[in-house]
């Protein structure tokens, strides 16, 4: 069986000695147990999700855990680490994050082969002994997860985060309510609702144009964006994402800080919708709609393509952008359409 290891990723941002220590296992995994067919893109999801907690998330590289195709007893291991973690932490403080897209039939997750139920998982979160944890499912069915230990969704937006210096307890997140699929799209090239969430912890979320997305920026942003783009395809009303929120505390909780990103995008002013595409890895990694509440997207140096439509126009270009570096075009100055990015959806 393969060990869990740690990702090697570049762009740390830095946590300062007075700060707790921020801890992540990320988990993707295509094919569940057999019964569905494999998804495309949970297991690159999961990847996405680990760049931007290293990249902006405060999350050391050498504290994201990432199961990309494992089995239960890598999971195990992964938990097991973590406890030692923060048992060495205890003066520090922690916050542990969990991340899984893949199958569930409602009552498990399928981690390959393996289940785990909701009630398992959330017995690990707890046992860890972190002072404050965030877990996120992306999965069909996947608010089955609030009902565990006496859990319950709770309004959309009446949530309340709190300072990460003396939160304690638990955030459960589900991407669906408890009947719903949850939606991957061909044309974002992941689960929706990772997208939109992946999109905001990027910046799309910046509501108060602060340079800081906390939880709740980013999950009003996720809910809303999911819930619009899957009532376009879907007959029943769209995809409704939920929470569990089980923390005390004062302040706000930070996912992700925008003052010193690796690099920058800032998108062109008055357009509809803008998506950048990572060459290298040949995926979508953020997209930003009518309207944007913040224009400025923080990236990982590297080569992109951007896709920018504005008054019934579509513009693409690519683009490299350095360490520190920032781009900043104008909708004029882009070249005439190139392909257009097909879309298609499937049901997690």
């Amino acid at each position: 069986m393969l060990r869990s290891t740690p990702i090697v990723l570049l762009f740390v941002a830095g946590l300062a000695a007075a700060e707790p220590r921020r801890l992540a296992i990320v988990v993707g995994n295509n094919a569940g147990s057999g019964e569905l067919p494999p998804l495309r893109y949970a297991e690159s999801d999961a990847g996405k999700f680990a760049r931007v907690m290293a990249e902006l998330g405060s999350v050391a590289t050498e504290d994201v855990v990432l199961l990309q195709g494992r089995h239960g007893d890598d999971l195990e291991r992964a938990f097991a680490s973590v406890r030692e973690t923060v048992r060495a932490e205890k003066p520090r403080g922690t916050v542990l994050f969990f991340y899984f897209s893949g199958h569930s039939d409602g009552e498990s997750l399928e981690i390959g082969p393996d289940r785990l139920s909701y009630v398992q998982l959330r017995a690990l979160l707890e046992g860890t002994g972190a002072d404050a944890r965030v877990a996120v499912v992306d999965a069909c069915k996947s608010g089955a997860g609030l009902r565990a230990k006496g859990g319950k969704a709770t309004e959309a937006f009446t949530l309340q985060l709190h300072d990460e210096l003396q939160a304690r307890g638990e955030v459960f997140i589900s991407s669906a309510s408890d009947v719903e699929v949850a939606h991957e799209s061909r044309e974002v090239m992941g689960g929706l609702f990772t997208h939109h969430l992946l999109s905001g912890l990027r910046g799309a979320a910046d509501a108060n144009n602060d340079k800081s997305i906390t939880l709740f920026e980013a999950y009003r942003y996720a809910y809303e964006r999911t819930l619009y783009a899957t009532g376009l395809i879907t007959p029943t009303g769209g995809q409704h994402a939920a929470f569990d929120y089980r923390l005390s505390g004062r302040g706000e909780l930070t996912l992700t800080s925008l003052s010193a990103p690796p690099a920058r995008l800032e998108v062109p002013a008055g357009v509809q919708r803008v998506m950048v595409r990572d060459l290298a890895r040949d995926q979508i990694v953020a997209e930003l709609g009518s309207n944007p509440t913040s224009r400025e997207l923080a990236l990982a140096p590297g080569r992109y393509a951007l896709h920018v439509t504005k008054d019934g126009q579509t513009r693409n270009a690519r683009f490299t952008l350095t360490a520190g570096g920032a781009w900043r075009p104008e909708f004029n100055d882009l070249p005439a359409p190139g392909p257009v990015l097909q879309s298609a959806s499937r049901l997690k």
